[in-house]
């Protein structure tokens, strides 16, 4: 098949031809996307941690949509999405409540329409994968967070939360080739003490910028999907997308369809809620030095400031879709760092890294500045993240599926305990056949508290046993390496083999868990035609017990491979290796 992007001004079709997705054995409601890396560098020039995804389809609202961590090899990590009520989007690592780096958040919201908005609520889990307090949703009377923002902002040691809303506002439009009876959408945030749930802090766009200020219009030429100002359809003229807050409190928000960052004044100010200054757009309270230009961003952070000069960040997404040609600013998407002088009231373009494919990203995005001074980029509705090192250079670029897209990327160091316990299908094709094993453990990050996964795959070793009986005496049948997130292990010079369970070993020799004694599954005469030496055909339900004629299936002499099952002891008791 072919998938269009826009590279240039022009549309080019890429032949798809690699896997899109992957499925698994051991969980078969999970579908992860799959990951092929590009570019890859040094181990030791990339950041360390885990990339943090929550890819979506926008054309199949079906799809599960969870969060997902991957490797940066691309192997799968962990995939929440039984933990998703609706669509999940904006995984990623969350301060809460002093506590930093062990905390996940994400907005589990409807699928997206097509002005680009939802609604949901806010989940937090700890580093178990448990939710450690009730959803966030509506306050203060406005209507649930949008998908845009979820922000717990640095340096406040996760004592709040940015979450983003919108409303939609009664406004004669009339001189903006609109109704008179029109609606219009204003954008707001919310500032929440994650405690007491409280709003410290509240900032809607309508209250302050108004409709003017904005470059996309009600009638055509229009500049994307903004709506038509009617009340099912509102006018989307300041389309919100981030929101930080910086050391003395004081807001950092992204508007898109006015091309625009405002510095706005927090609730410690004798203005709250006033404009300190603009960052681009009609009403730019700076001069921009050497072509520095961007539209249509997303993500806009803080960073240090120094004297007069503060150092933002944003994703510069130069193009919109649907837009008129005027929309495009660039040849090539790209993440910015911009350096703004508040004493010469000039902004300089510090940083940039561009979209190592030339393409214009239609729509989401994201950049990070990782604490080794490394750049790490999602690239939203084009399916593909990259990692810059400090002086710009491009040292690793990977891309997942063309039927995915994902509104931000992220690496962040994890170190996880799942409370599940590791998953085992074992698998026969006949009475007569080796045994296959299957085996994974999701959300498991492979290391002890004290290590952290870097771009090389810190594994865990696999130790099986088999039984004749589920309470029998088990004997240790190897020793194998995990491999990828799901290993499978066939024990070809093993007749077969009624239970097995396996043990989780760090390499230190420390063991991490076990998995339940499991029986062995023989496909009964109805399902052997869909399948083969090594599993069945995908969506087989393997613990099923009408499936399985194992239990049929007479045992050589109790013996497994020559070793006598009275020598082993059960499960979780050690097991001498005879």
């Amino acid at each position: 098949m072919l998938r269009f992007l826009l590279i240039g001004g022009f549309l080019v079709g890429l032949s798809v031809s690699q896997a899109q997705s992957s499925t698994f054995i051991t969980r078969p409601g999970q579908i992860a996307v799959t990951i092929h890396v590009v570019t890859n560098s040094s181990p030791d020039d990339l950041a360390p941690g885990y990339i943090f995804m929550t890819p979506f389809d926008q054309n199949d609202p079906t799809y599960q949509g969870g969060p997902q961590i991957f490797t940066s090899d691309g192997t799968l990590v962990w995939d929440g999405y039984q933990l998703v009520e609706k669509r999940a989007l904006d995984t990623h690592v969350c301060d809460y409540l002093r506590s930093s780096g062990d905390h996940i958040c994400f907005n589990d919201a409807l699928p997206v329409n097509a002005s680009g908005h939802s609604s949901g609520n806010i989940r937090f889990l700890d580093n178990t994968y448990t939710q450690i307090t009730p959803d966030f949703g509506g306050v203060n009377g406005l209507n649930p967070p949008d998908i845009h923002e979820l922000n717990t902002p640095a340096g406040y040691h996760g004592a709040t939360m940015i979450q983003d809303t919108y409303q939609t506002v009664a406004m004669n439009l009339t001189a903006y080739d609109g109704p008179a009876a029109g609606y219009v959408l204003s954008g707001c945030i919310q500032d929440i003490d994650l405690r007491t749930r409280d709003v410290v802090f509240q900032w809607c766009s309508l209250d302050h910028i108004p409709v003017n200020q904005t470059y996309v219009n009600l009638k055509p030429p229009a500049n994307g999907n903004v709506g038509k100002g009617t009340q099912y359809s509102p006018w989307d003229y300041f389309h919100l997308n981030s929101a930080d807050k910086d050391a003395n409190g004081d807001y950092l928000i992204s508007s898109r369809h006015t091309d625009t960052l405002y510095k706005v004044a927090g609730a410690n100010s004798t203005n709250p809620g006033s404009i300190i200054w603009y960052l681009g757009g009609k009403s730019n309270s700076f001069t921009f030095k050497d072509d520095l230009n961007f539209s249509r961003q997303h993500m806009g952070r803080w960073h240090r400031t120094e004297g007069s000069v503060t150092m933002v960040s944003l994703f510069d997404n130069a193009f919109d879709a649907g837009s008129v040609p005027t929309s495009r600013t660039a040849i090539a998407s790209s993440g910015m760092v911009i350096a703004a002088d508040t004493s010469s009231m000039t902004a300089v373009l510090m940083e940039q890294f561009a979209q190592p494919d030339g393409l214009l990203v239609a729509s989401e995005g994201s950049l990070q500045l990782l604490s080794n001074g490394n750049r790490f980029l999602g690239w939203g509705a084009i399916p593909s993240f990259s990692e810059f090192d400090g002086s710009g250079t491009l040292i690793y670029h990977a891309r997942f599926s063309n039927l995915r897209q994902n509104y931000r990327t992220y690496k962040f160091p994890w170190v996880a305990y799942p409370t599940t316990t590791p998953d085992l299908v074992a698998y026969a094709e006949s009475c007569s056949s080796p045994v296959v094993v299957y085996l994974s453990w999701n959300g498991a990050t492979e290391v002890s508290a004290t290590r952290v996964e870097t771009f090389i795959d810190i594994r865990f070793v696999w130790k099986i046993y088999g039984a004749p009986t589920k309470r029998g005496n088990f004997v240790l049948l190897g020793t194998f390496l995990k491999a990828g997130f799901e290993t499978m292990v066939q024990l070809n010079n093993t007749a077969f083999i009624s239970y097995v369970y396996a043990e989780a070993v760090e390499a230190s020799g420390v063991s991490l868990d076990y998995t339940l004694e499991t029986p062995t599954f023989v496909p009964v005469a109805r399902l052997a035609a869909s399948c083969n030496a090594t599993q069945c055909v995908p969506g087989t339900n393997y613990t099923l017990p009408a499936n399985s004629r194992a239990s049929a299936c007479a045992l050589p002499n109790g013996t497994i491979a020559g070793r006598s099952f009275k020598a082993g002891k059960t499960r979780p008791r050690a097991v001498a290796n005879l």
